[in-house]
């Protein structure tokens, strides 16, 4: 069975008395408060009121936080609008630079087609007339050369006075017939002249005789005299002109075209070595040396194709 305790005597549980009972307090809070009693103050206190003013600032500050967000936006808004625009007024400019050098390329093609085909044309033109001006050079060489086919050139003889006349230049030529064995009669000459050159003391005689015959006769018989006197060949001591025995030349007479080619002739013969080199019946010819075969030579790309052997 349970142990049943008495009950304490009734004069211990008294109850102390009313006023110890009531906590004492003082009315005026504030002027009874000293400094101590903020020591037993918790250090972290939130009230409602300091909270609603913390929300009231962080709201504050978000909005101006946004006002400057916004500002830097239509800022950088309004710089790349600008920057925009300009590209496209570039743009625009370079497109229609672009047309306009298109445009200006497609006229110029164009102009360079029809220049070309012009080129074209001028050009063919060209090989034709150079034909045809070289056709007609040779026809009028060789009416030149026929015309010149009964006449000789002298050359290397004085004046014999200031004022020579005809009768002096006959007198000449026969006299060099006398000197070559060869009997020429006046009615066989044609006509006689000096060209006019630069020189005024052995300007060439030029004897244009009646035939081809007494031309050819009179330049074998100067040929073969000089190739019997080759100490003494034909010069102005044969014809008791001077002492100097300055020597002188009976050849063809040659057109200023042939005369041009002979000299051009002469000219690589003594550069390259050639021994011979000769004019027959208005043709040059060249040879190497004794018993080589003869070249003619009928134009200056002859001689060219033997500089490029």
């Amino acid at each position: 069975m349970p142990l049943r305790r008495s009950p304490p005597p009734h004069s211990s549980l008294k109850a102390p008395p009313l006023e110890s009972q009531h906590a004492g307090s003082e009315p005026n809070i504030p002027t009874c408060r000293d400094d101590s009693d903020s020591a037993y103050l918790p250090t972290k206190v939130c009230t409602r009121g300091n909270k609603r003013k913390y929300n009231q600032d962080m709201r504050e500050e978000l909005q101006v936080f946004k006002e400057e967000i916004m500002d830097l936006l239509n800022a950088w808004k309004e710089s790349q609008e600008t920057k925009l625009e300009r590209m496209i007024t570039t743009i625009t400019e370079l497109r229609s630079d672009y047309q306009d050098l298109h445009t200006s390329v497609k006229f110029i093609s164009e102009k360079y087609d029809d220049i070309s085909t012009k080129i074209t044309e001028l050009e063919k033109q060209k090989q034709e007339q150079s034909i045809l001006i070289r056709e007609l050079g040779n026809k009028l060489e060789s009416i030149e050369k026929l015309q010149k086919c009964s006449s000789i050139e002298i050359r290397n003889i004085p004046k014999m006075q200031k004022k020579e006349t005809i009768d002096d230049l006959l007198n000449v030529v026969q006299n060099i017939g006398n000197a070559l064995s060869v009997d020429l009669d006046r009615r066989e000459i044609k006509d006689i002249f000096r060209l006019n050159t630069k020189s005024e003391i052995n300007k060439p005689i030029i004897v244009d005789f009646c035939n081809k015959i007494t031309k050819d006769k009179l330049i074998t018989a100067a040929k073969t005299f000089n190739k019997k006197n080759v100490n003494n060949k034909l010069n102005t001591t044969h014809l008791k002109i001077n002492d100097d025995r300055t020597p002188i030349y009976v050849s063809e007479t040659l057109t200023t075209r042939t005369r041009k080619l002979f000299y051009l002739s002469r000219q690589f013969a003594k550069e390259h070595k050639y021994t011979f080199c000769w004019v027959s019946y208005g043709n040059i010819y060249l040879r190497k040396e004794e018993g080589a075969k003869q070249i003619r030579i009928d134009s200056e790309s002859d001689i060219q194709k033997l500089k490029d052997l």
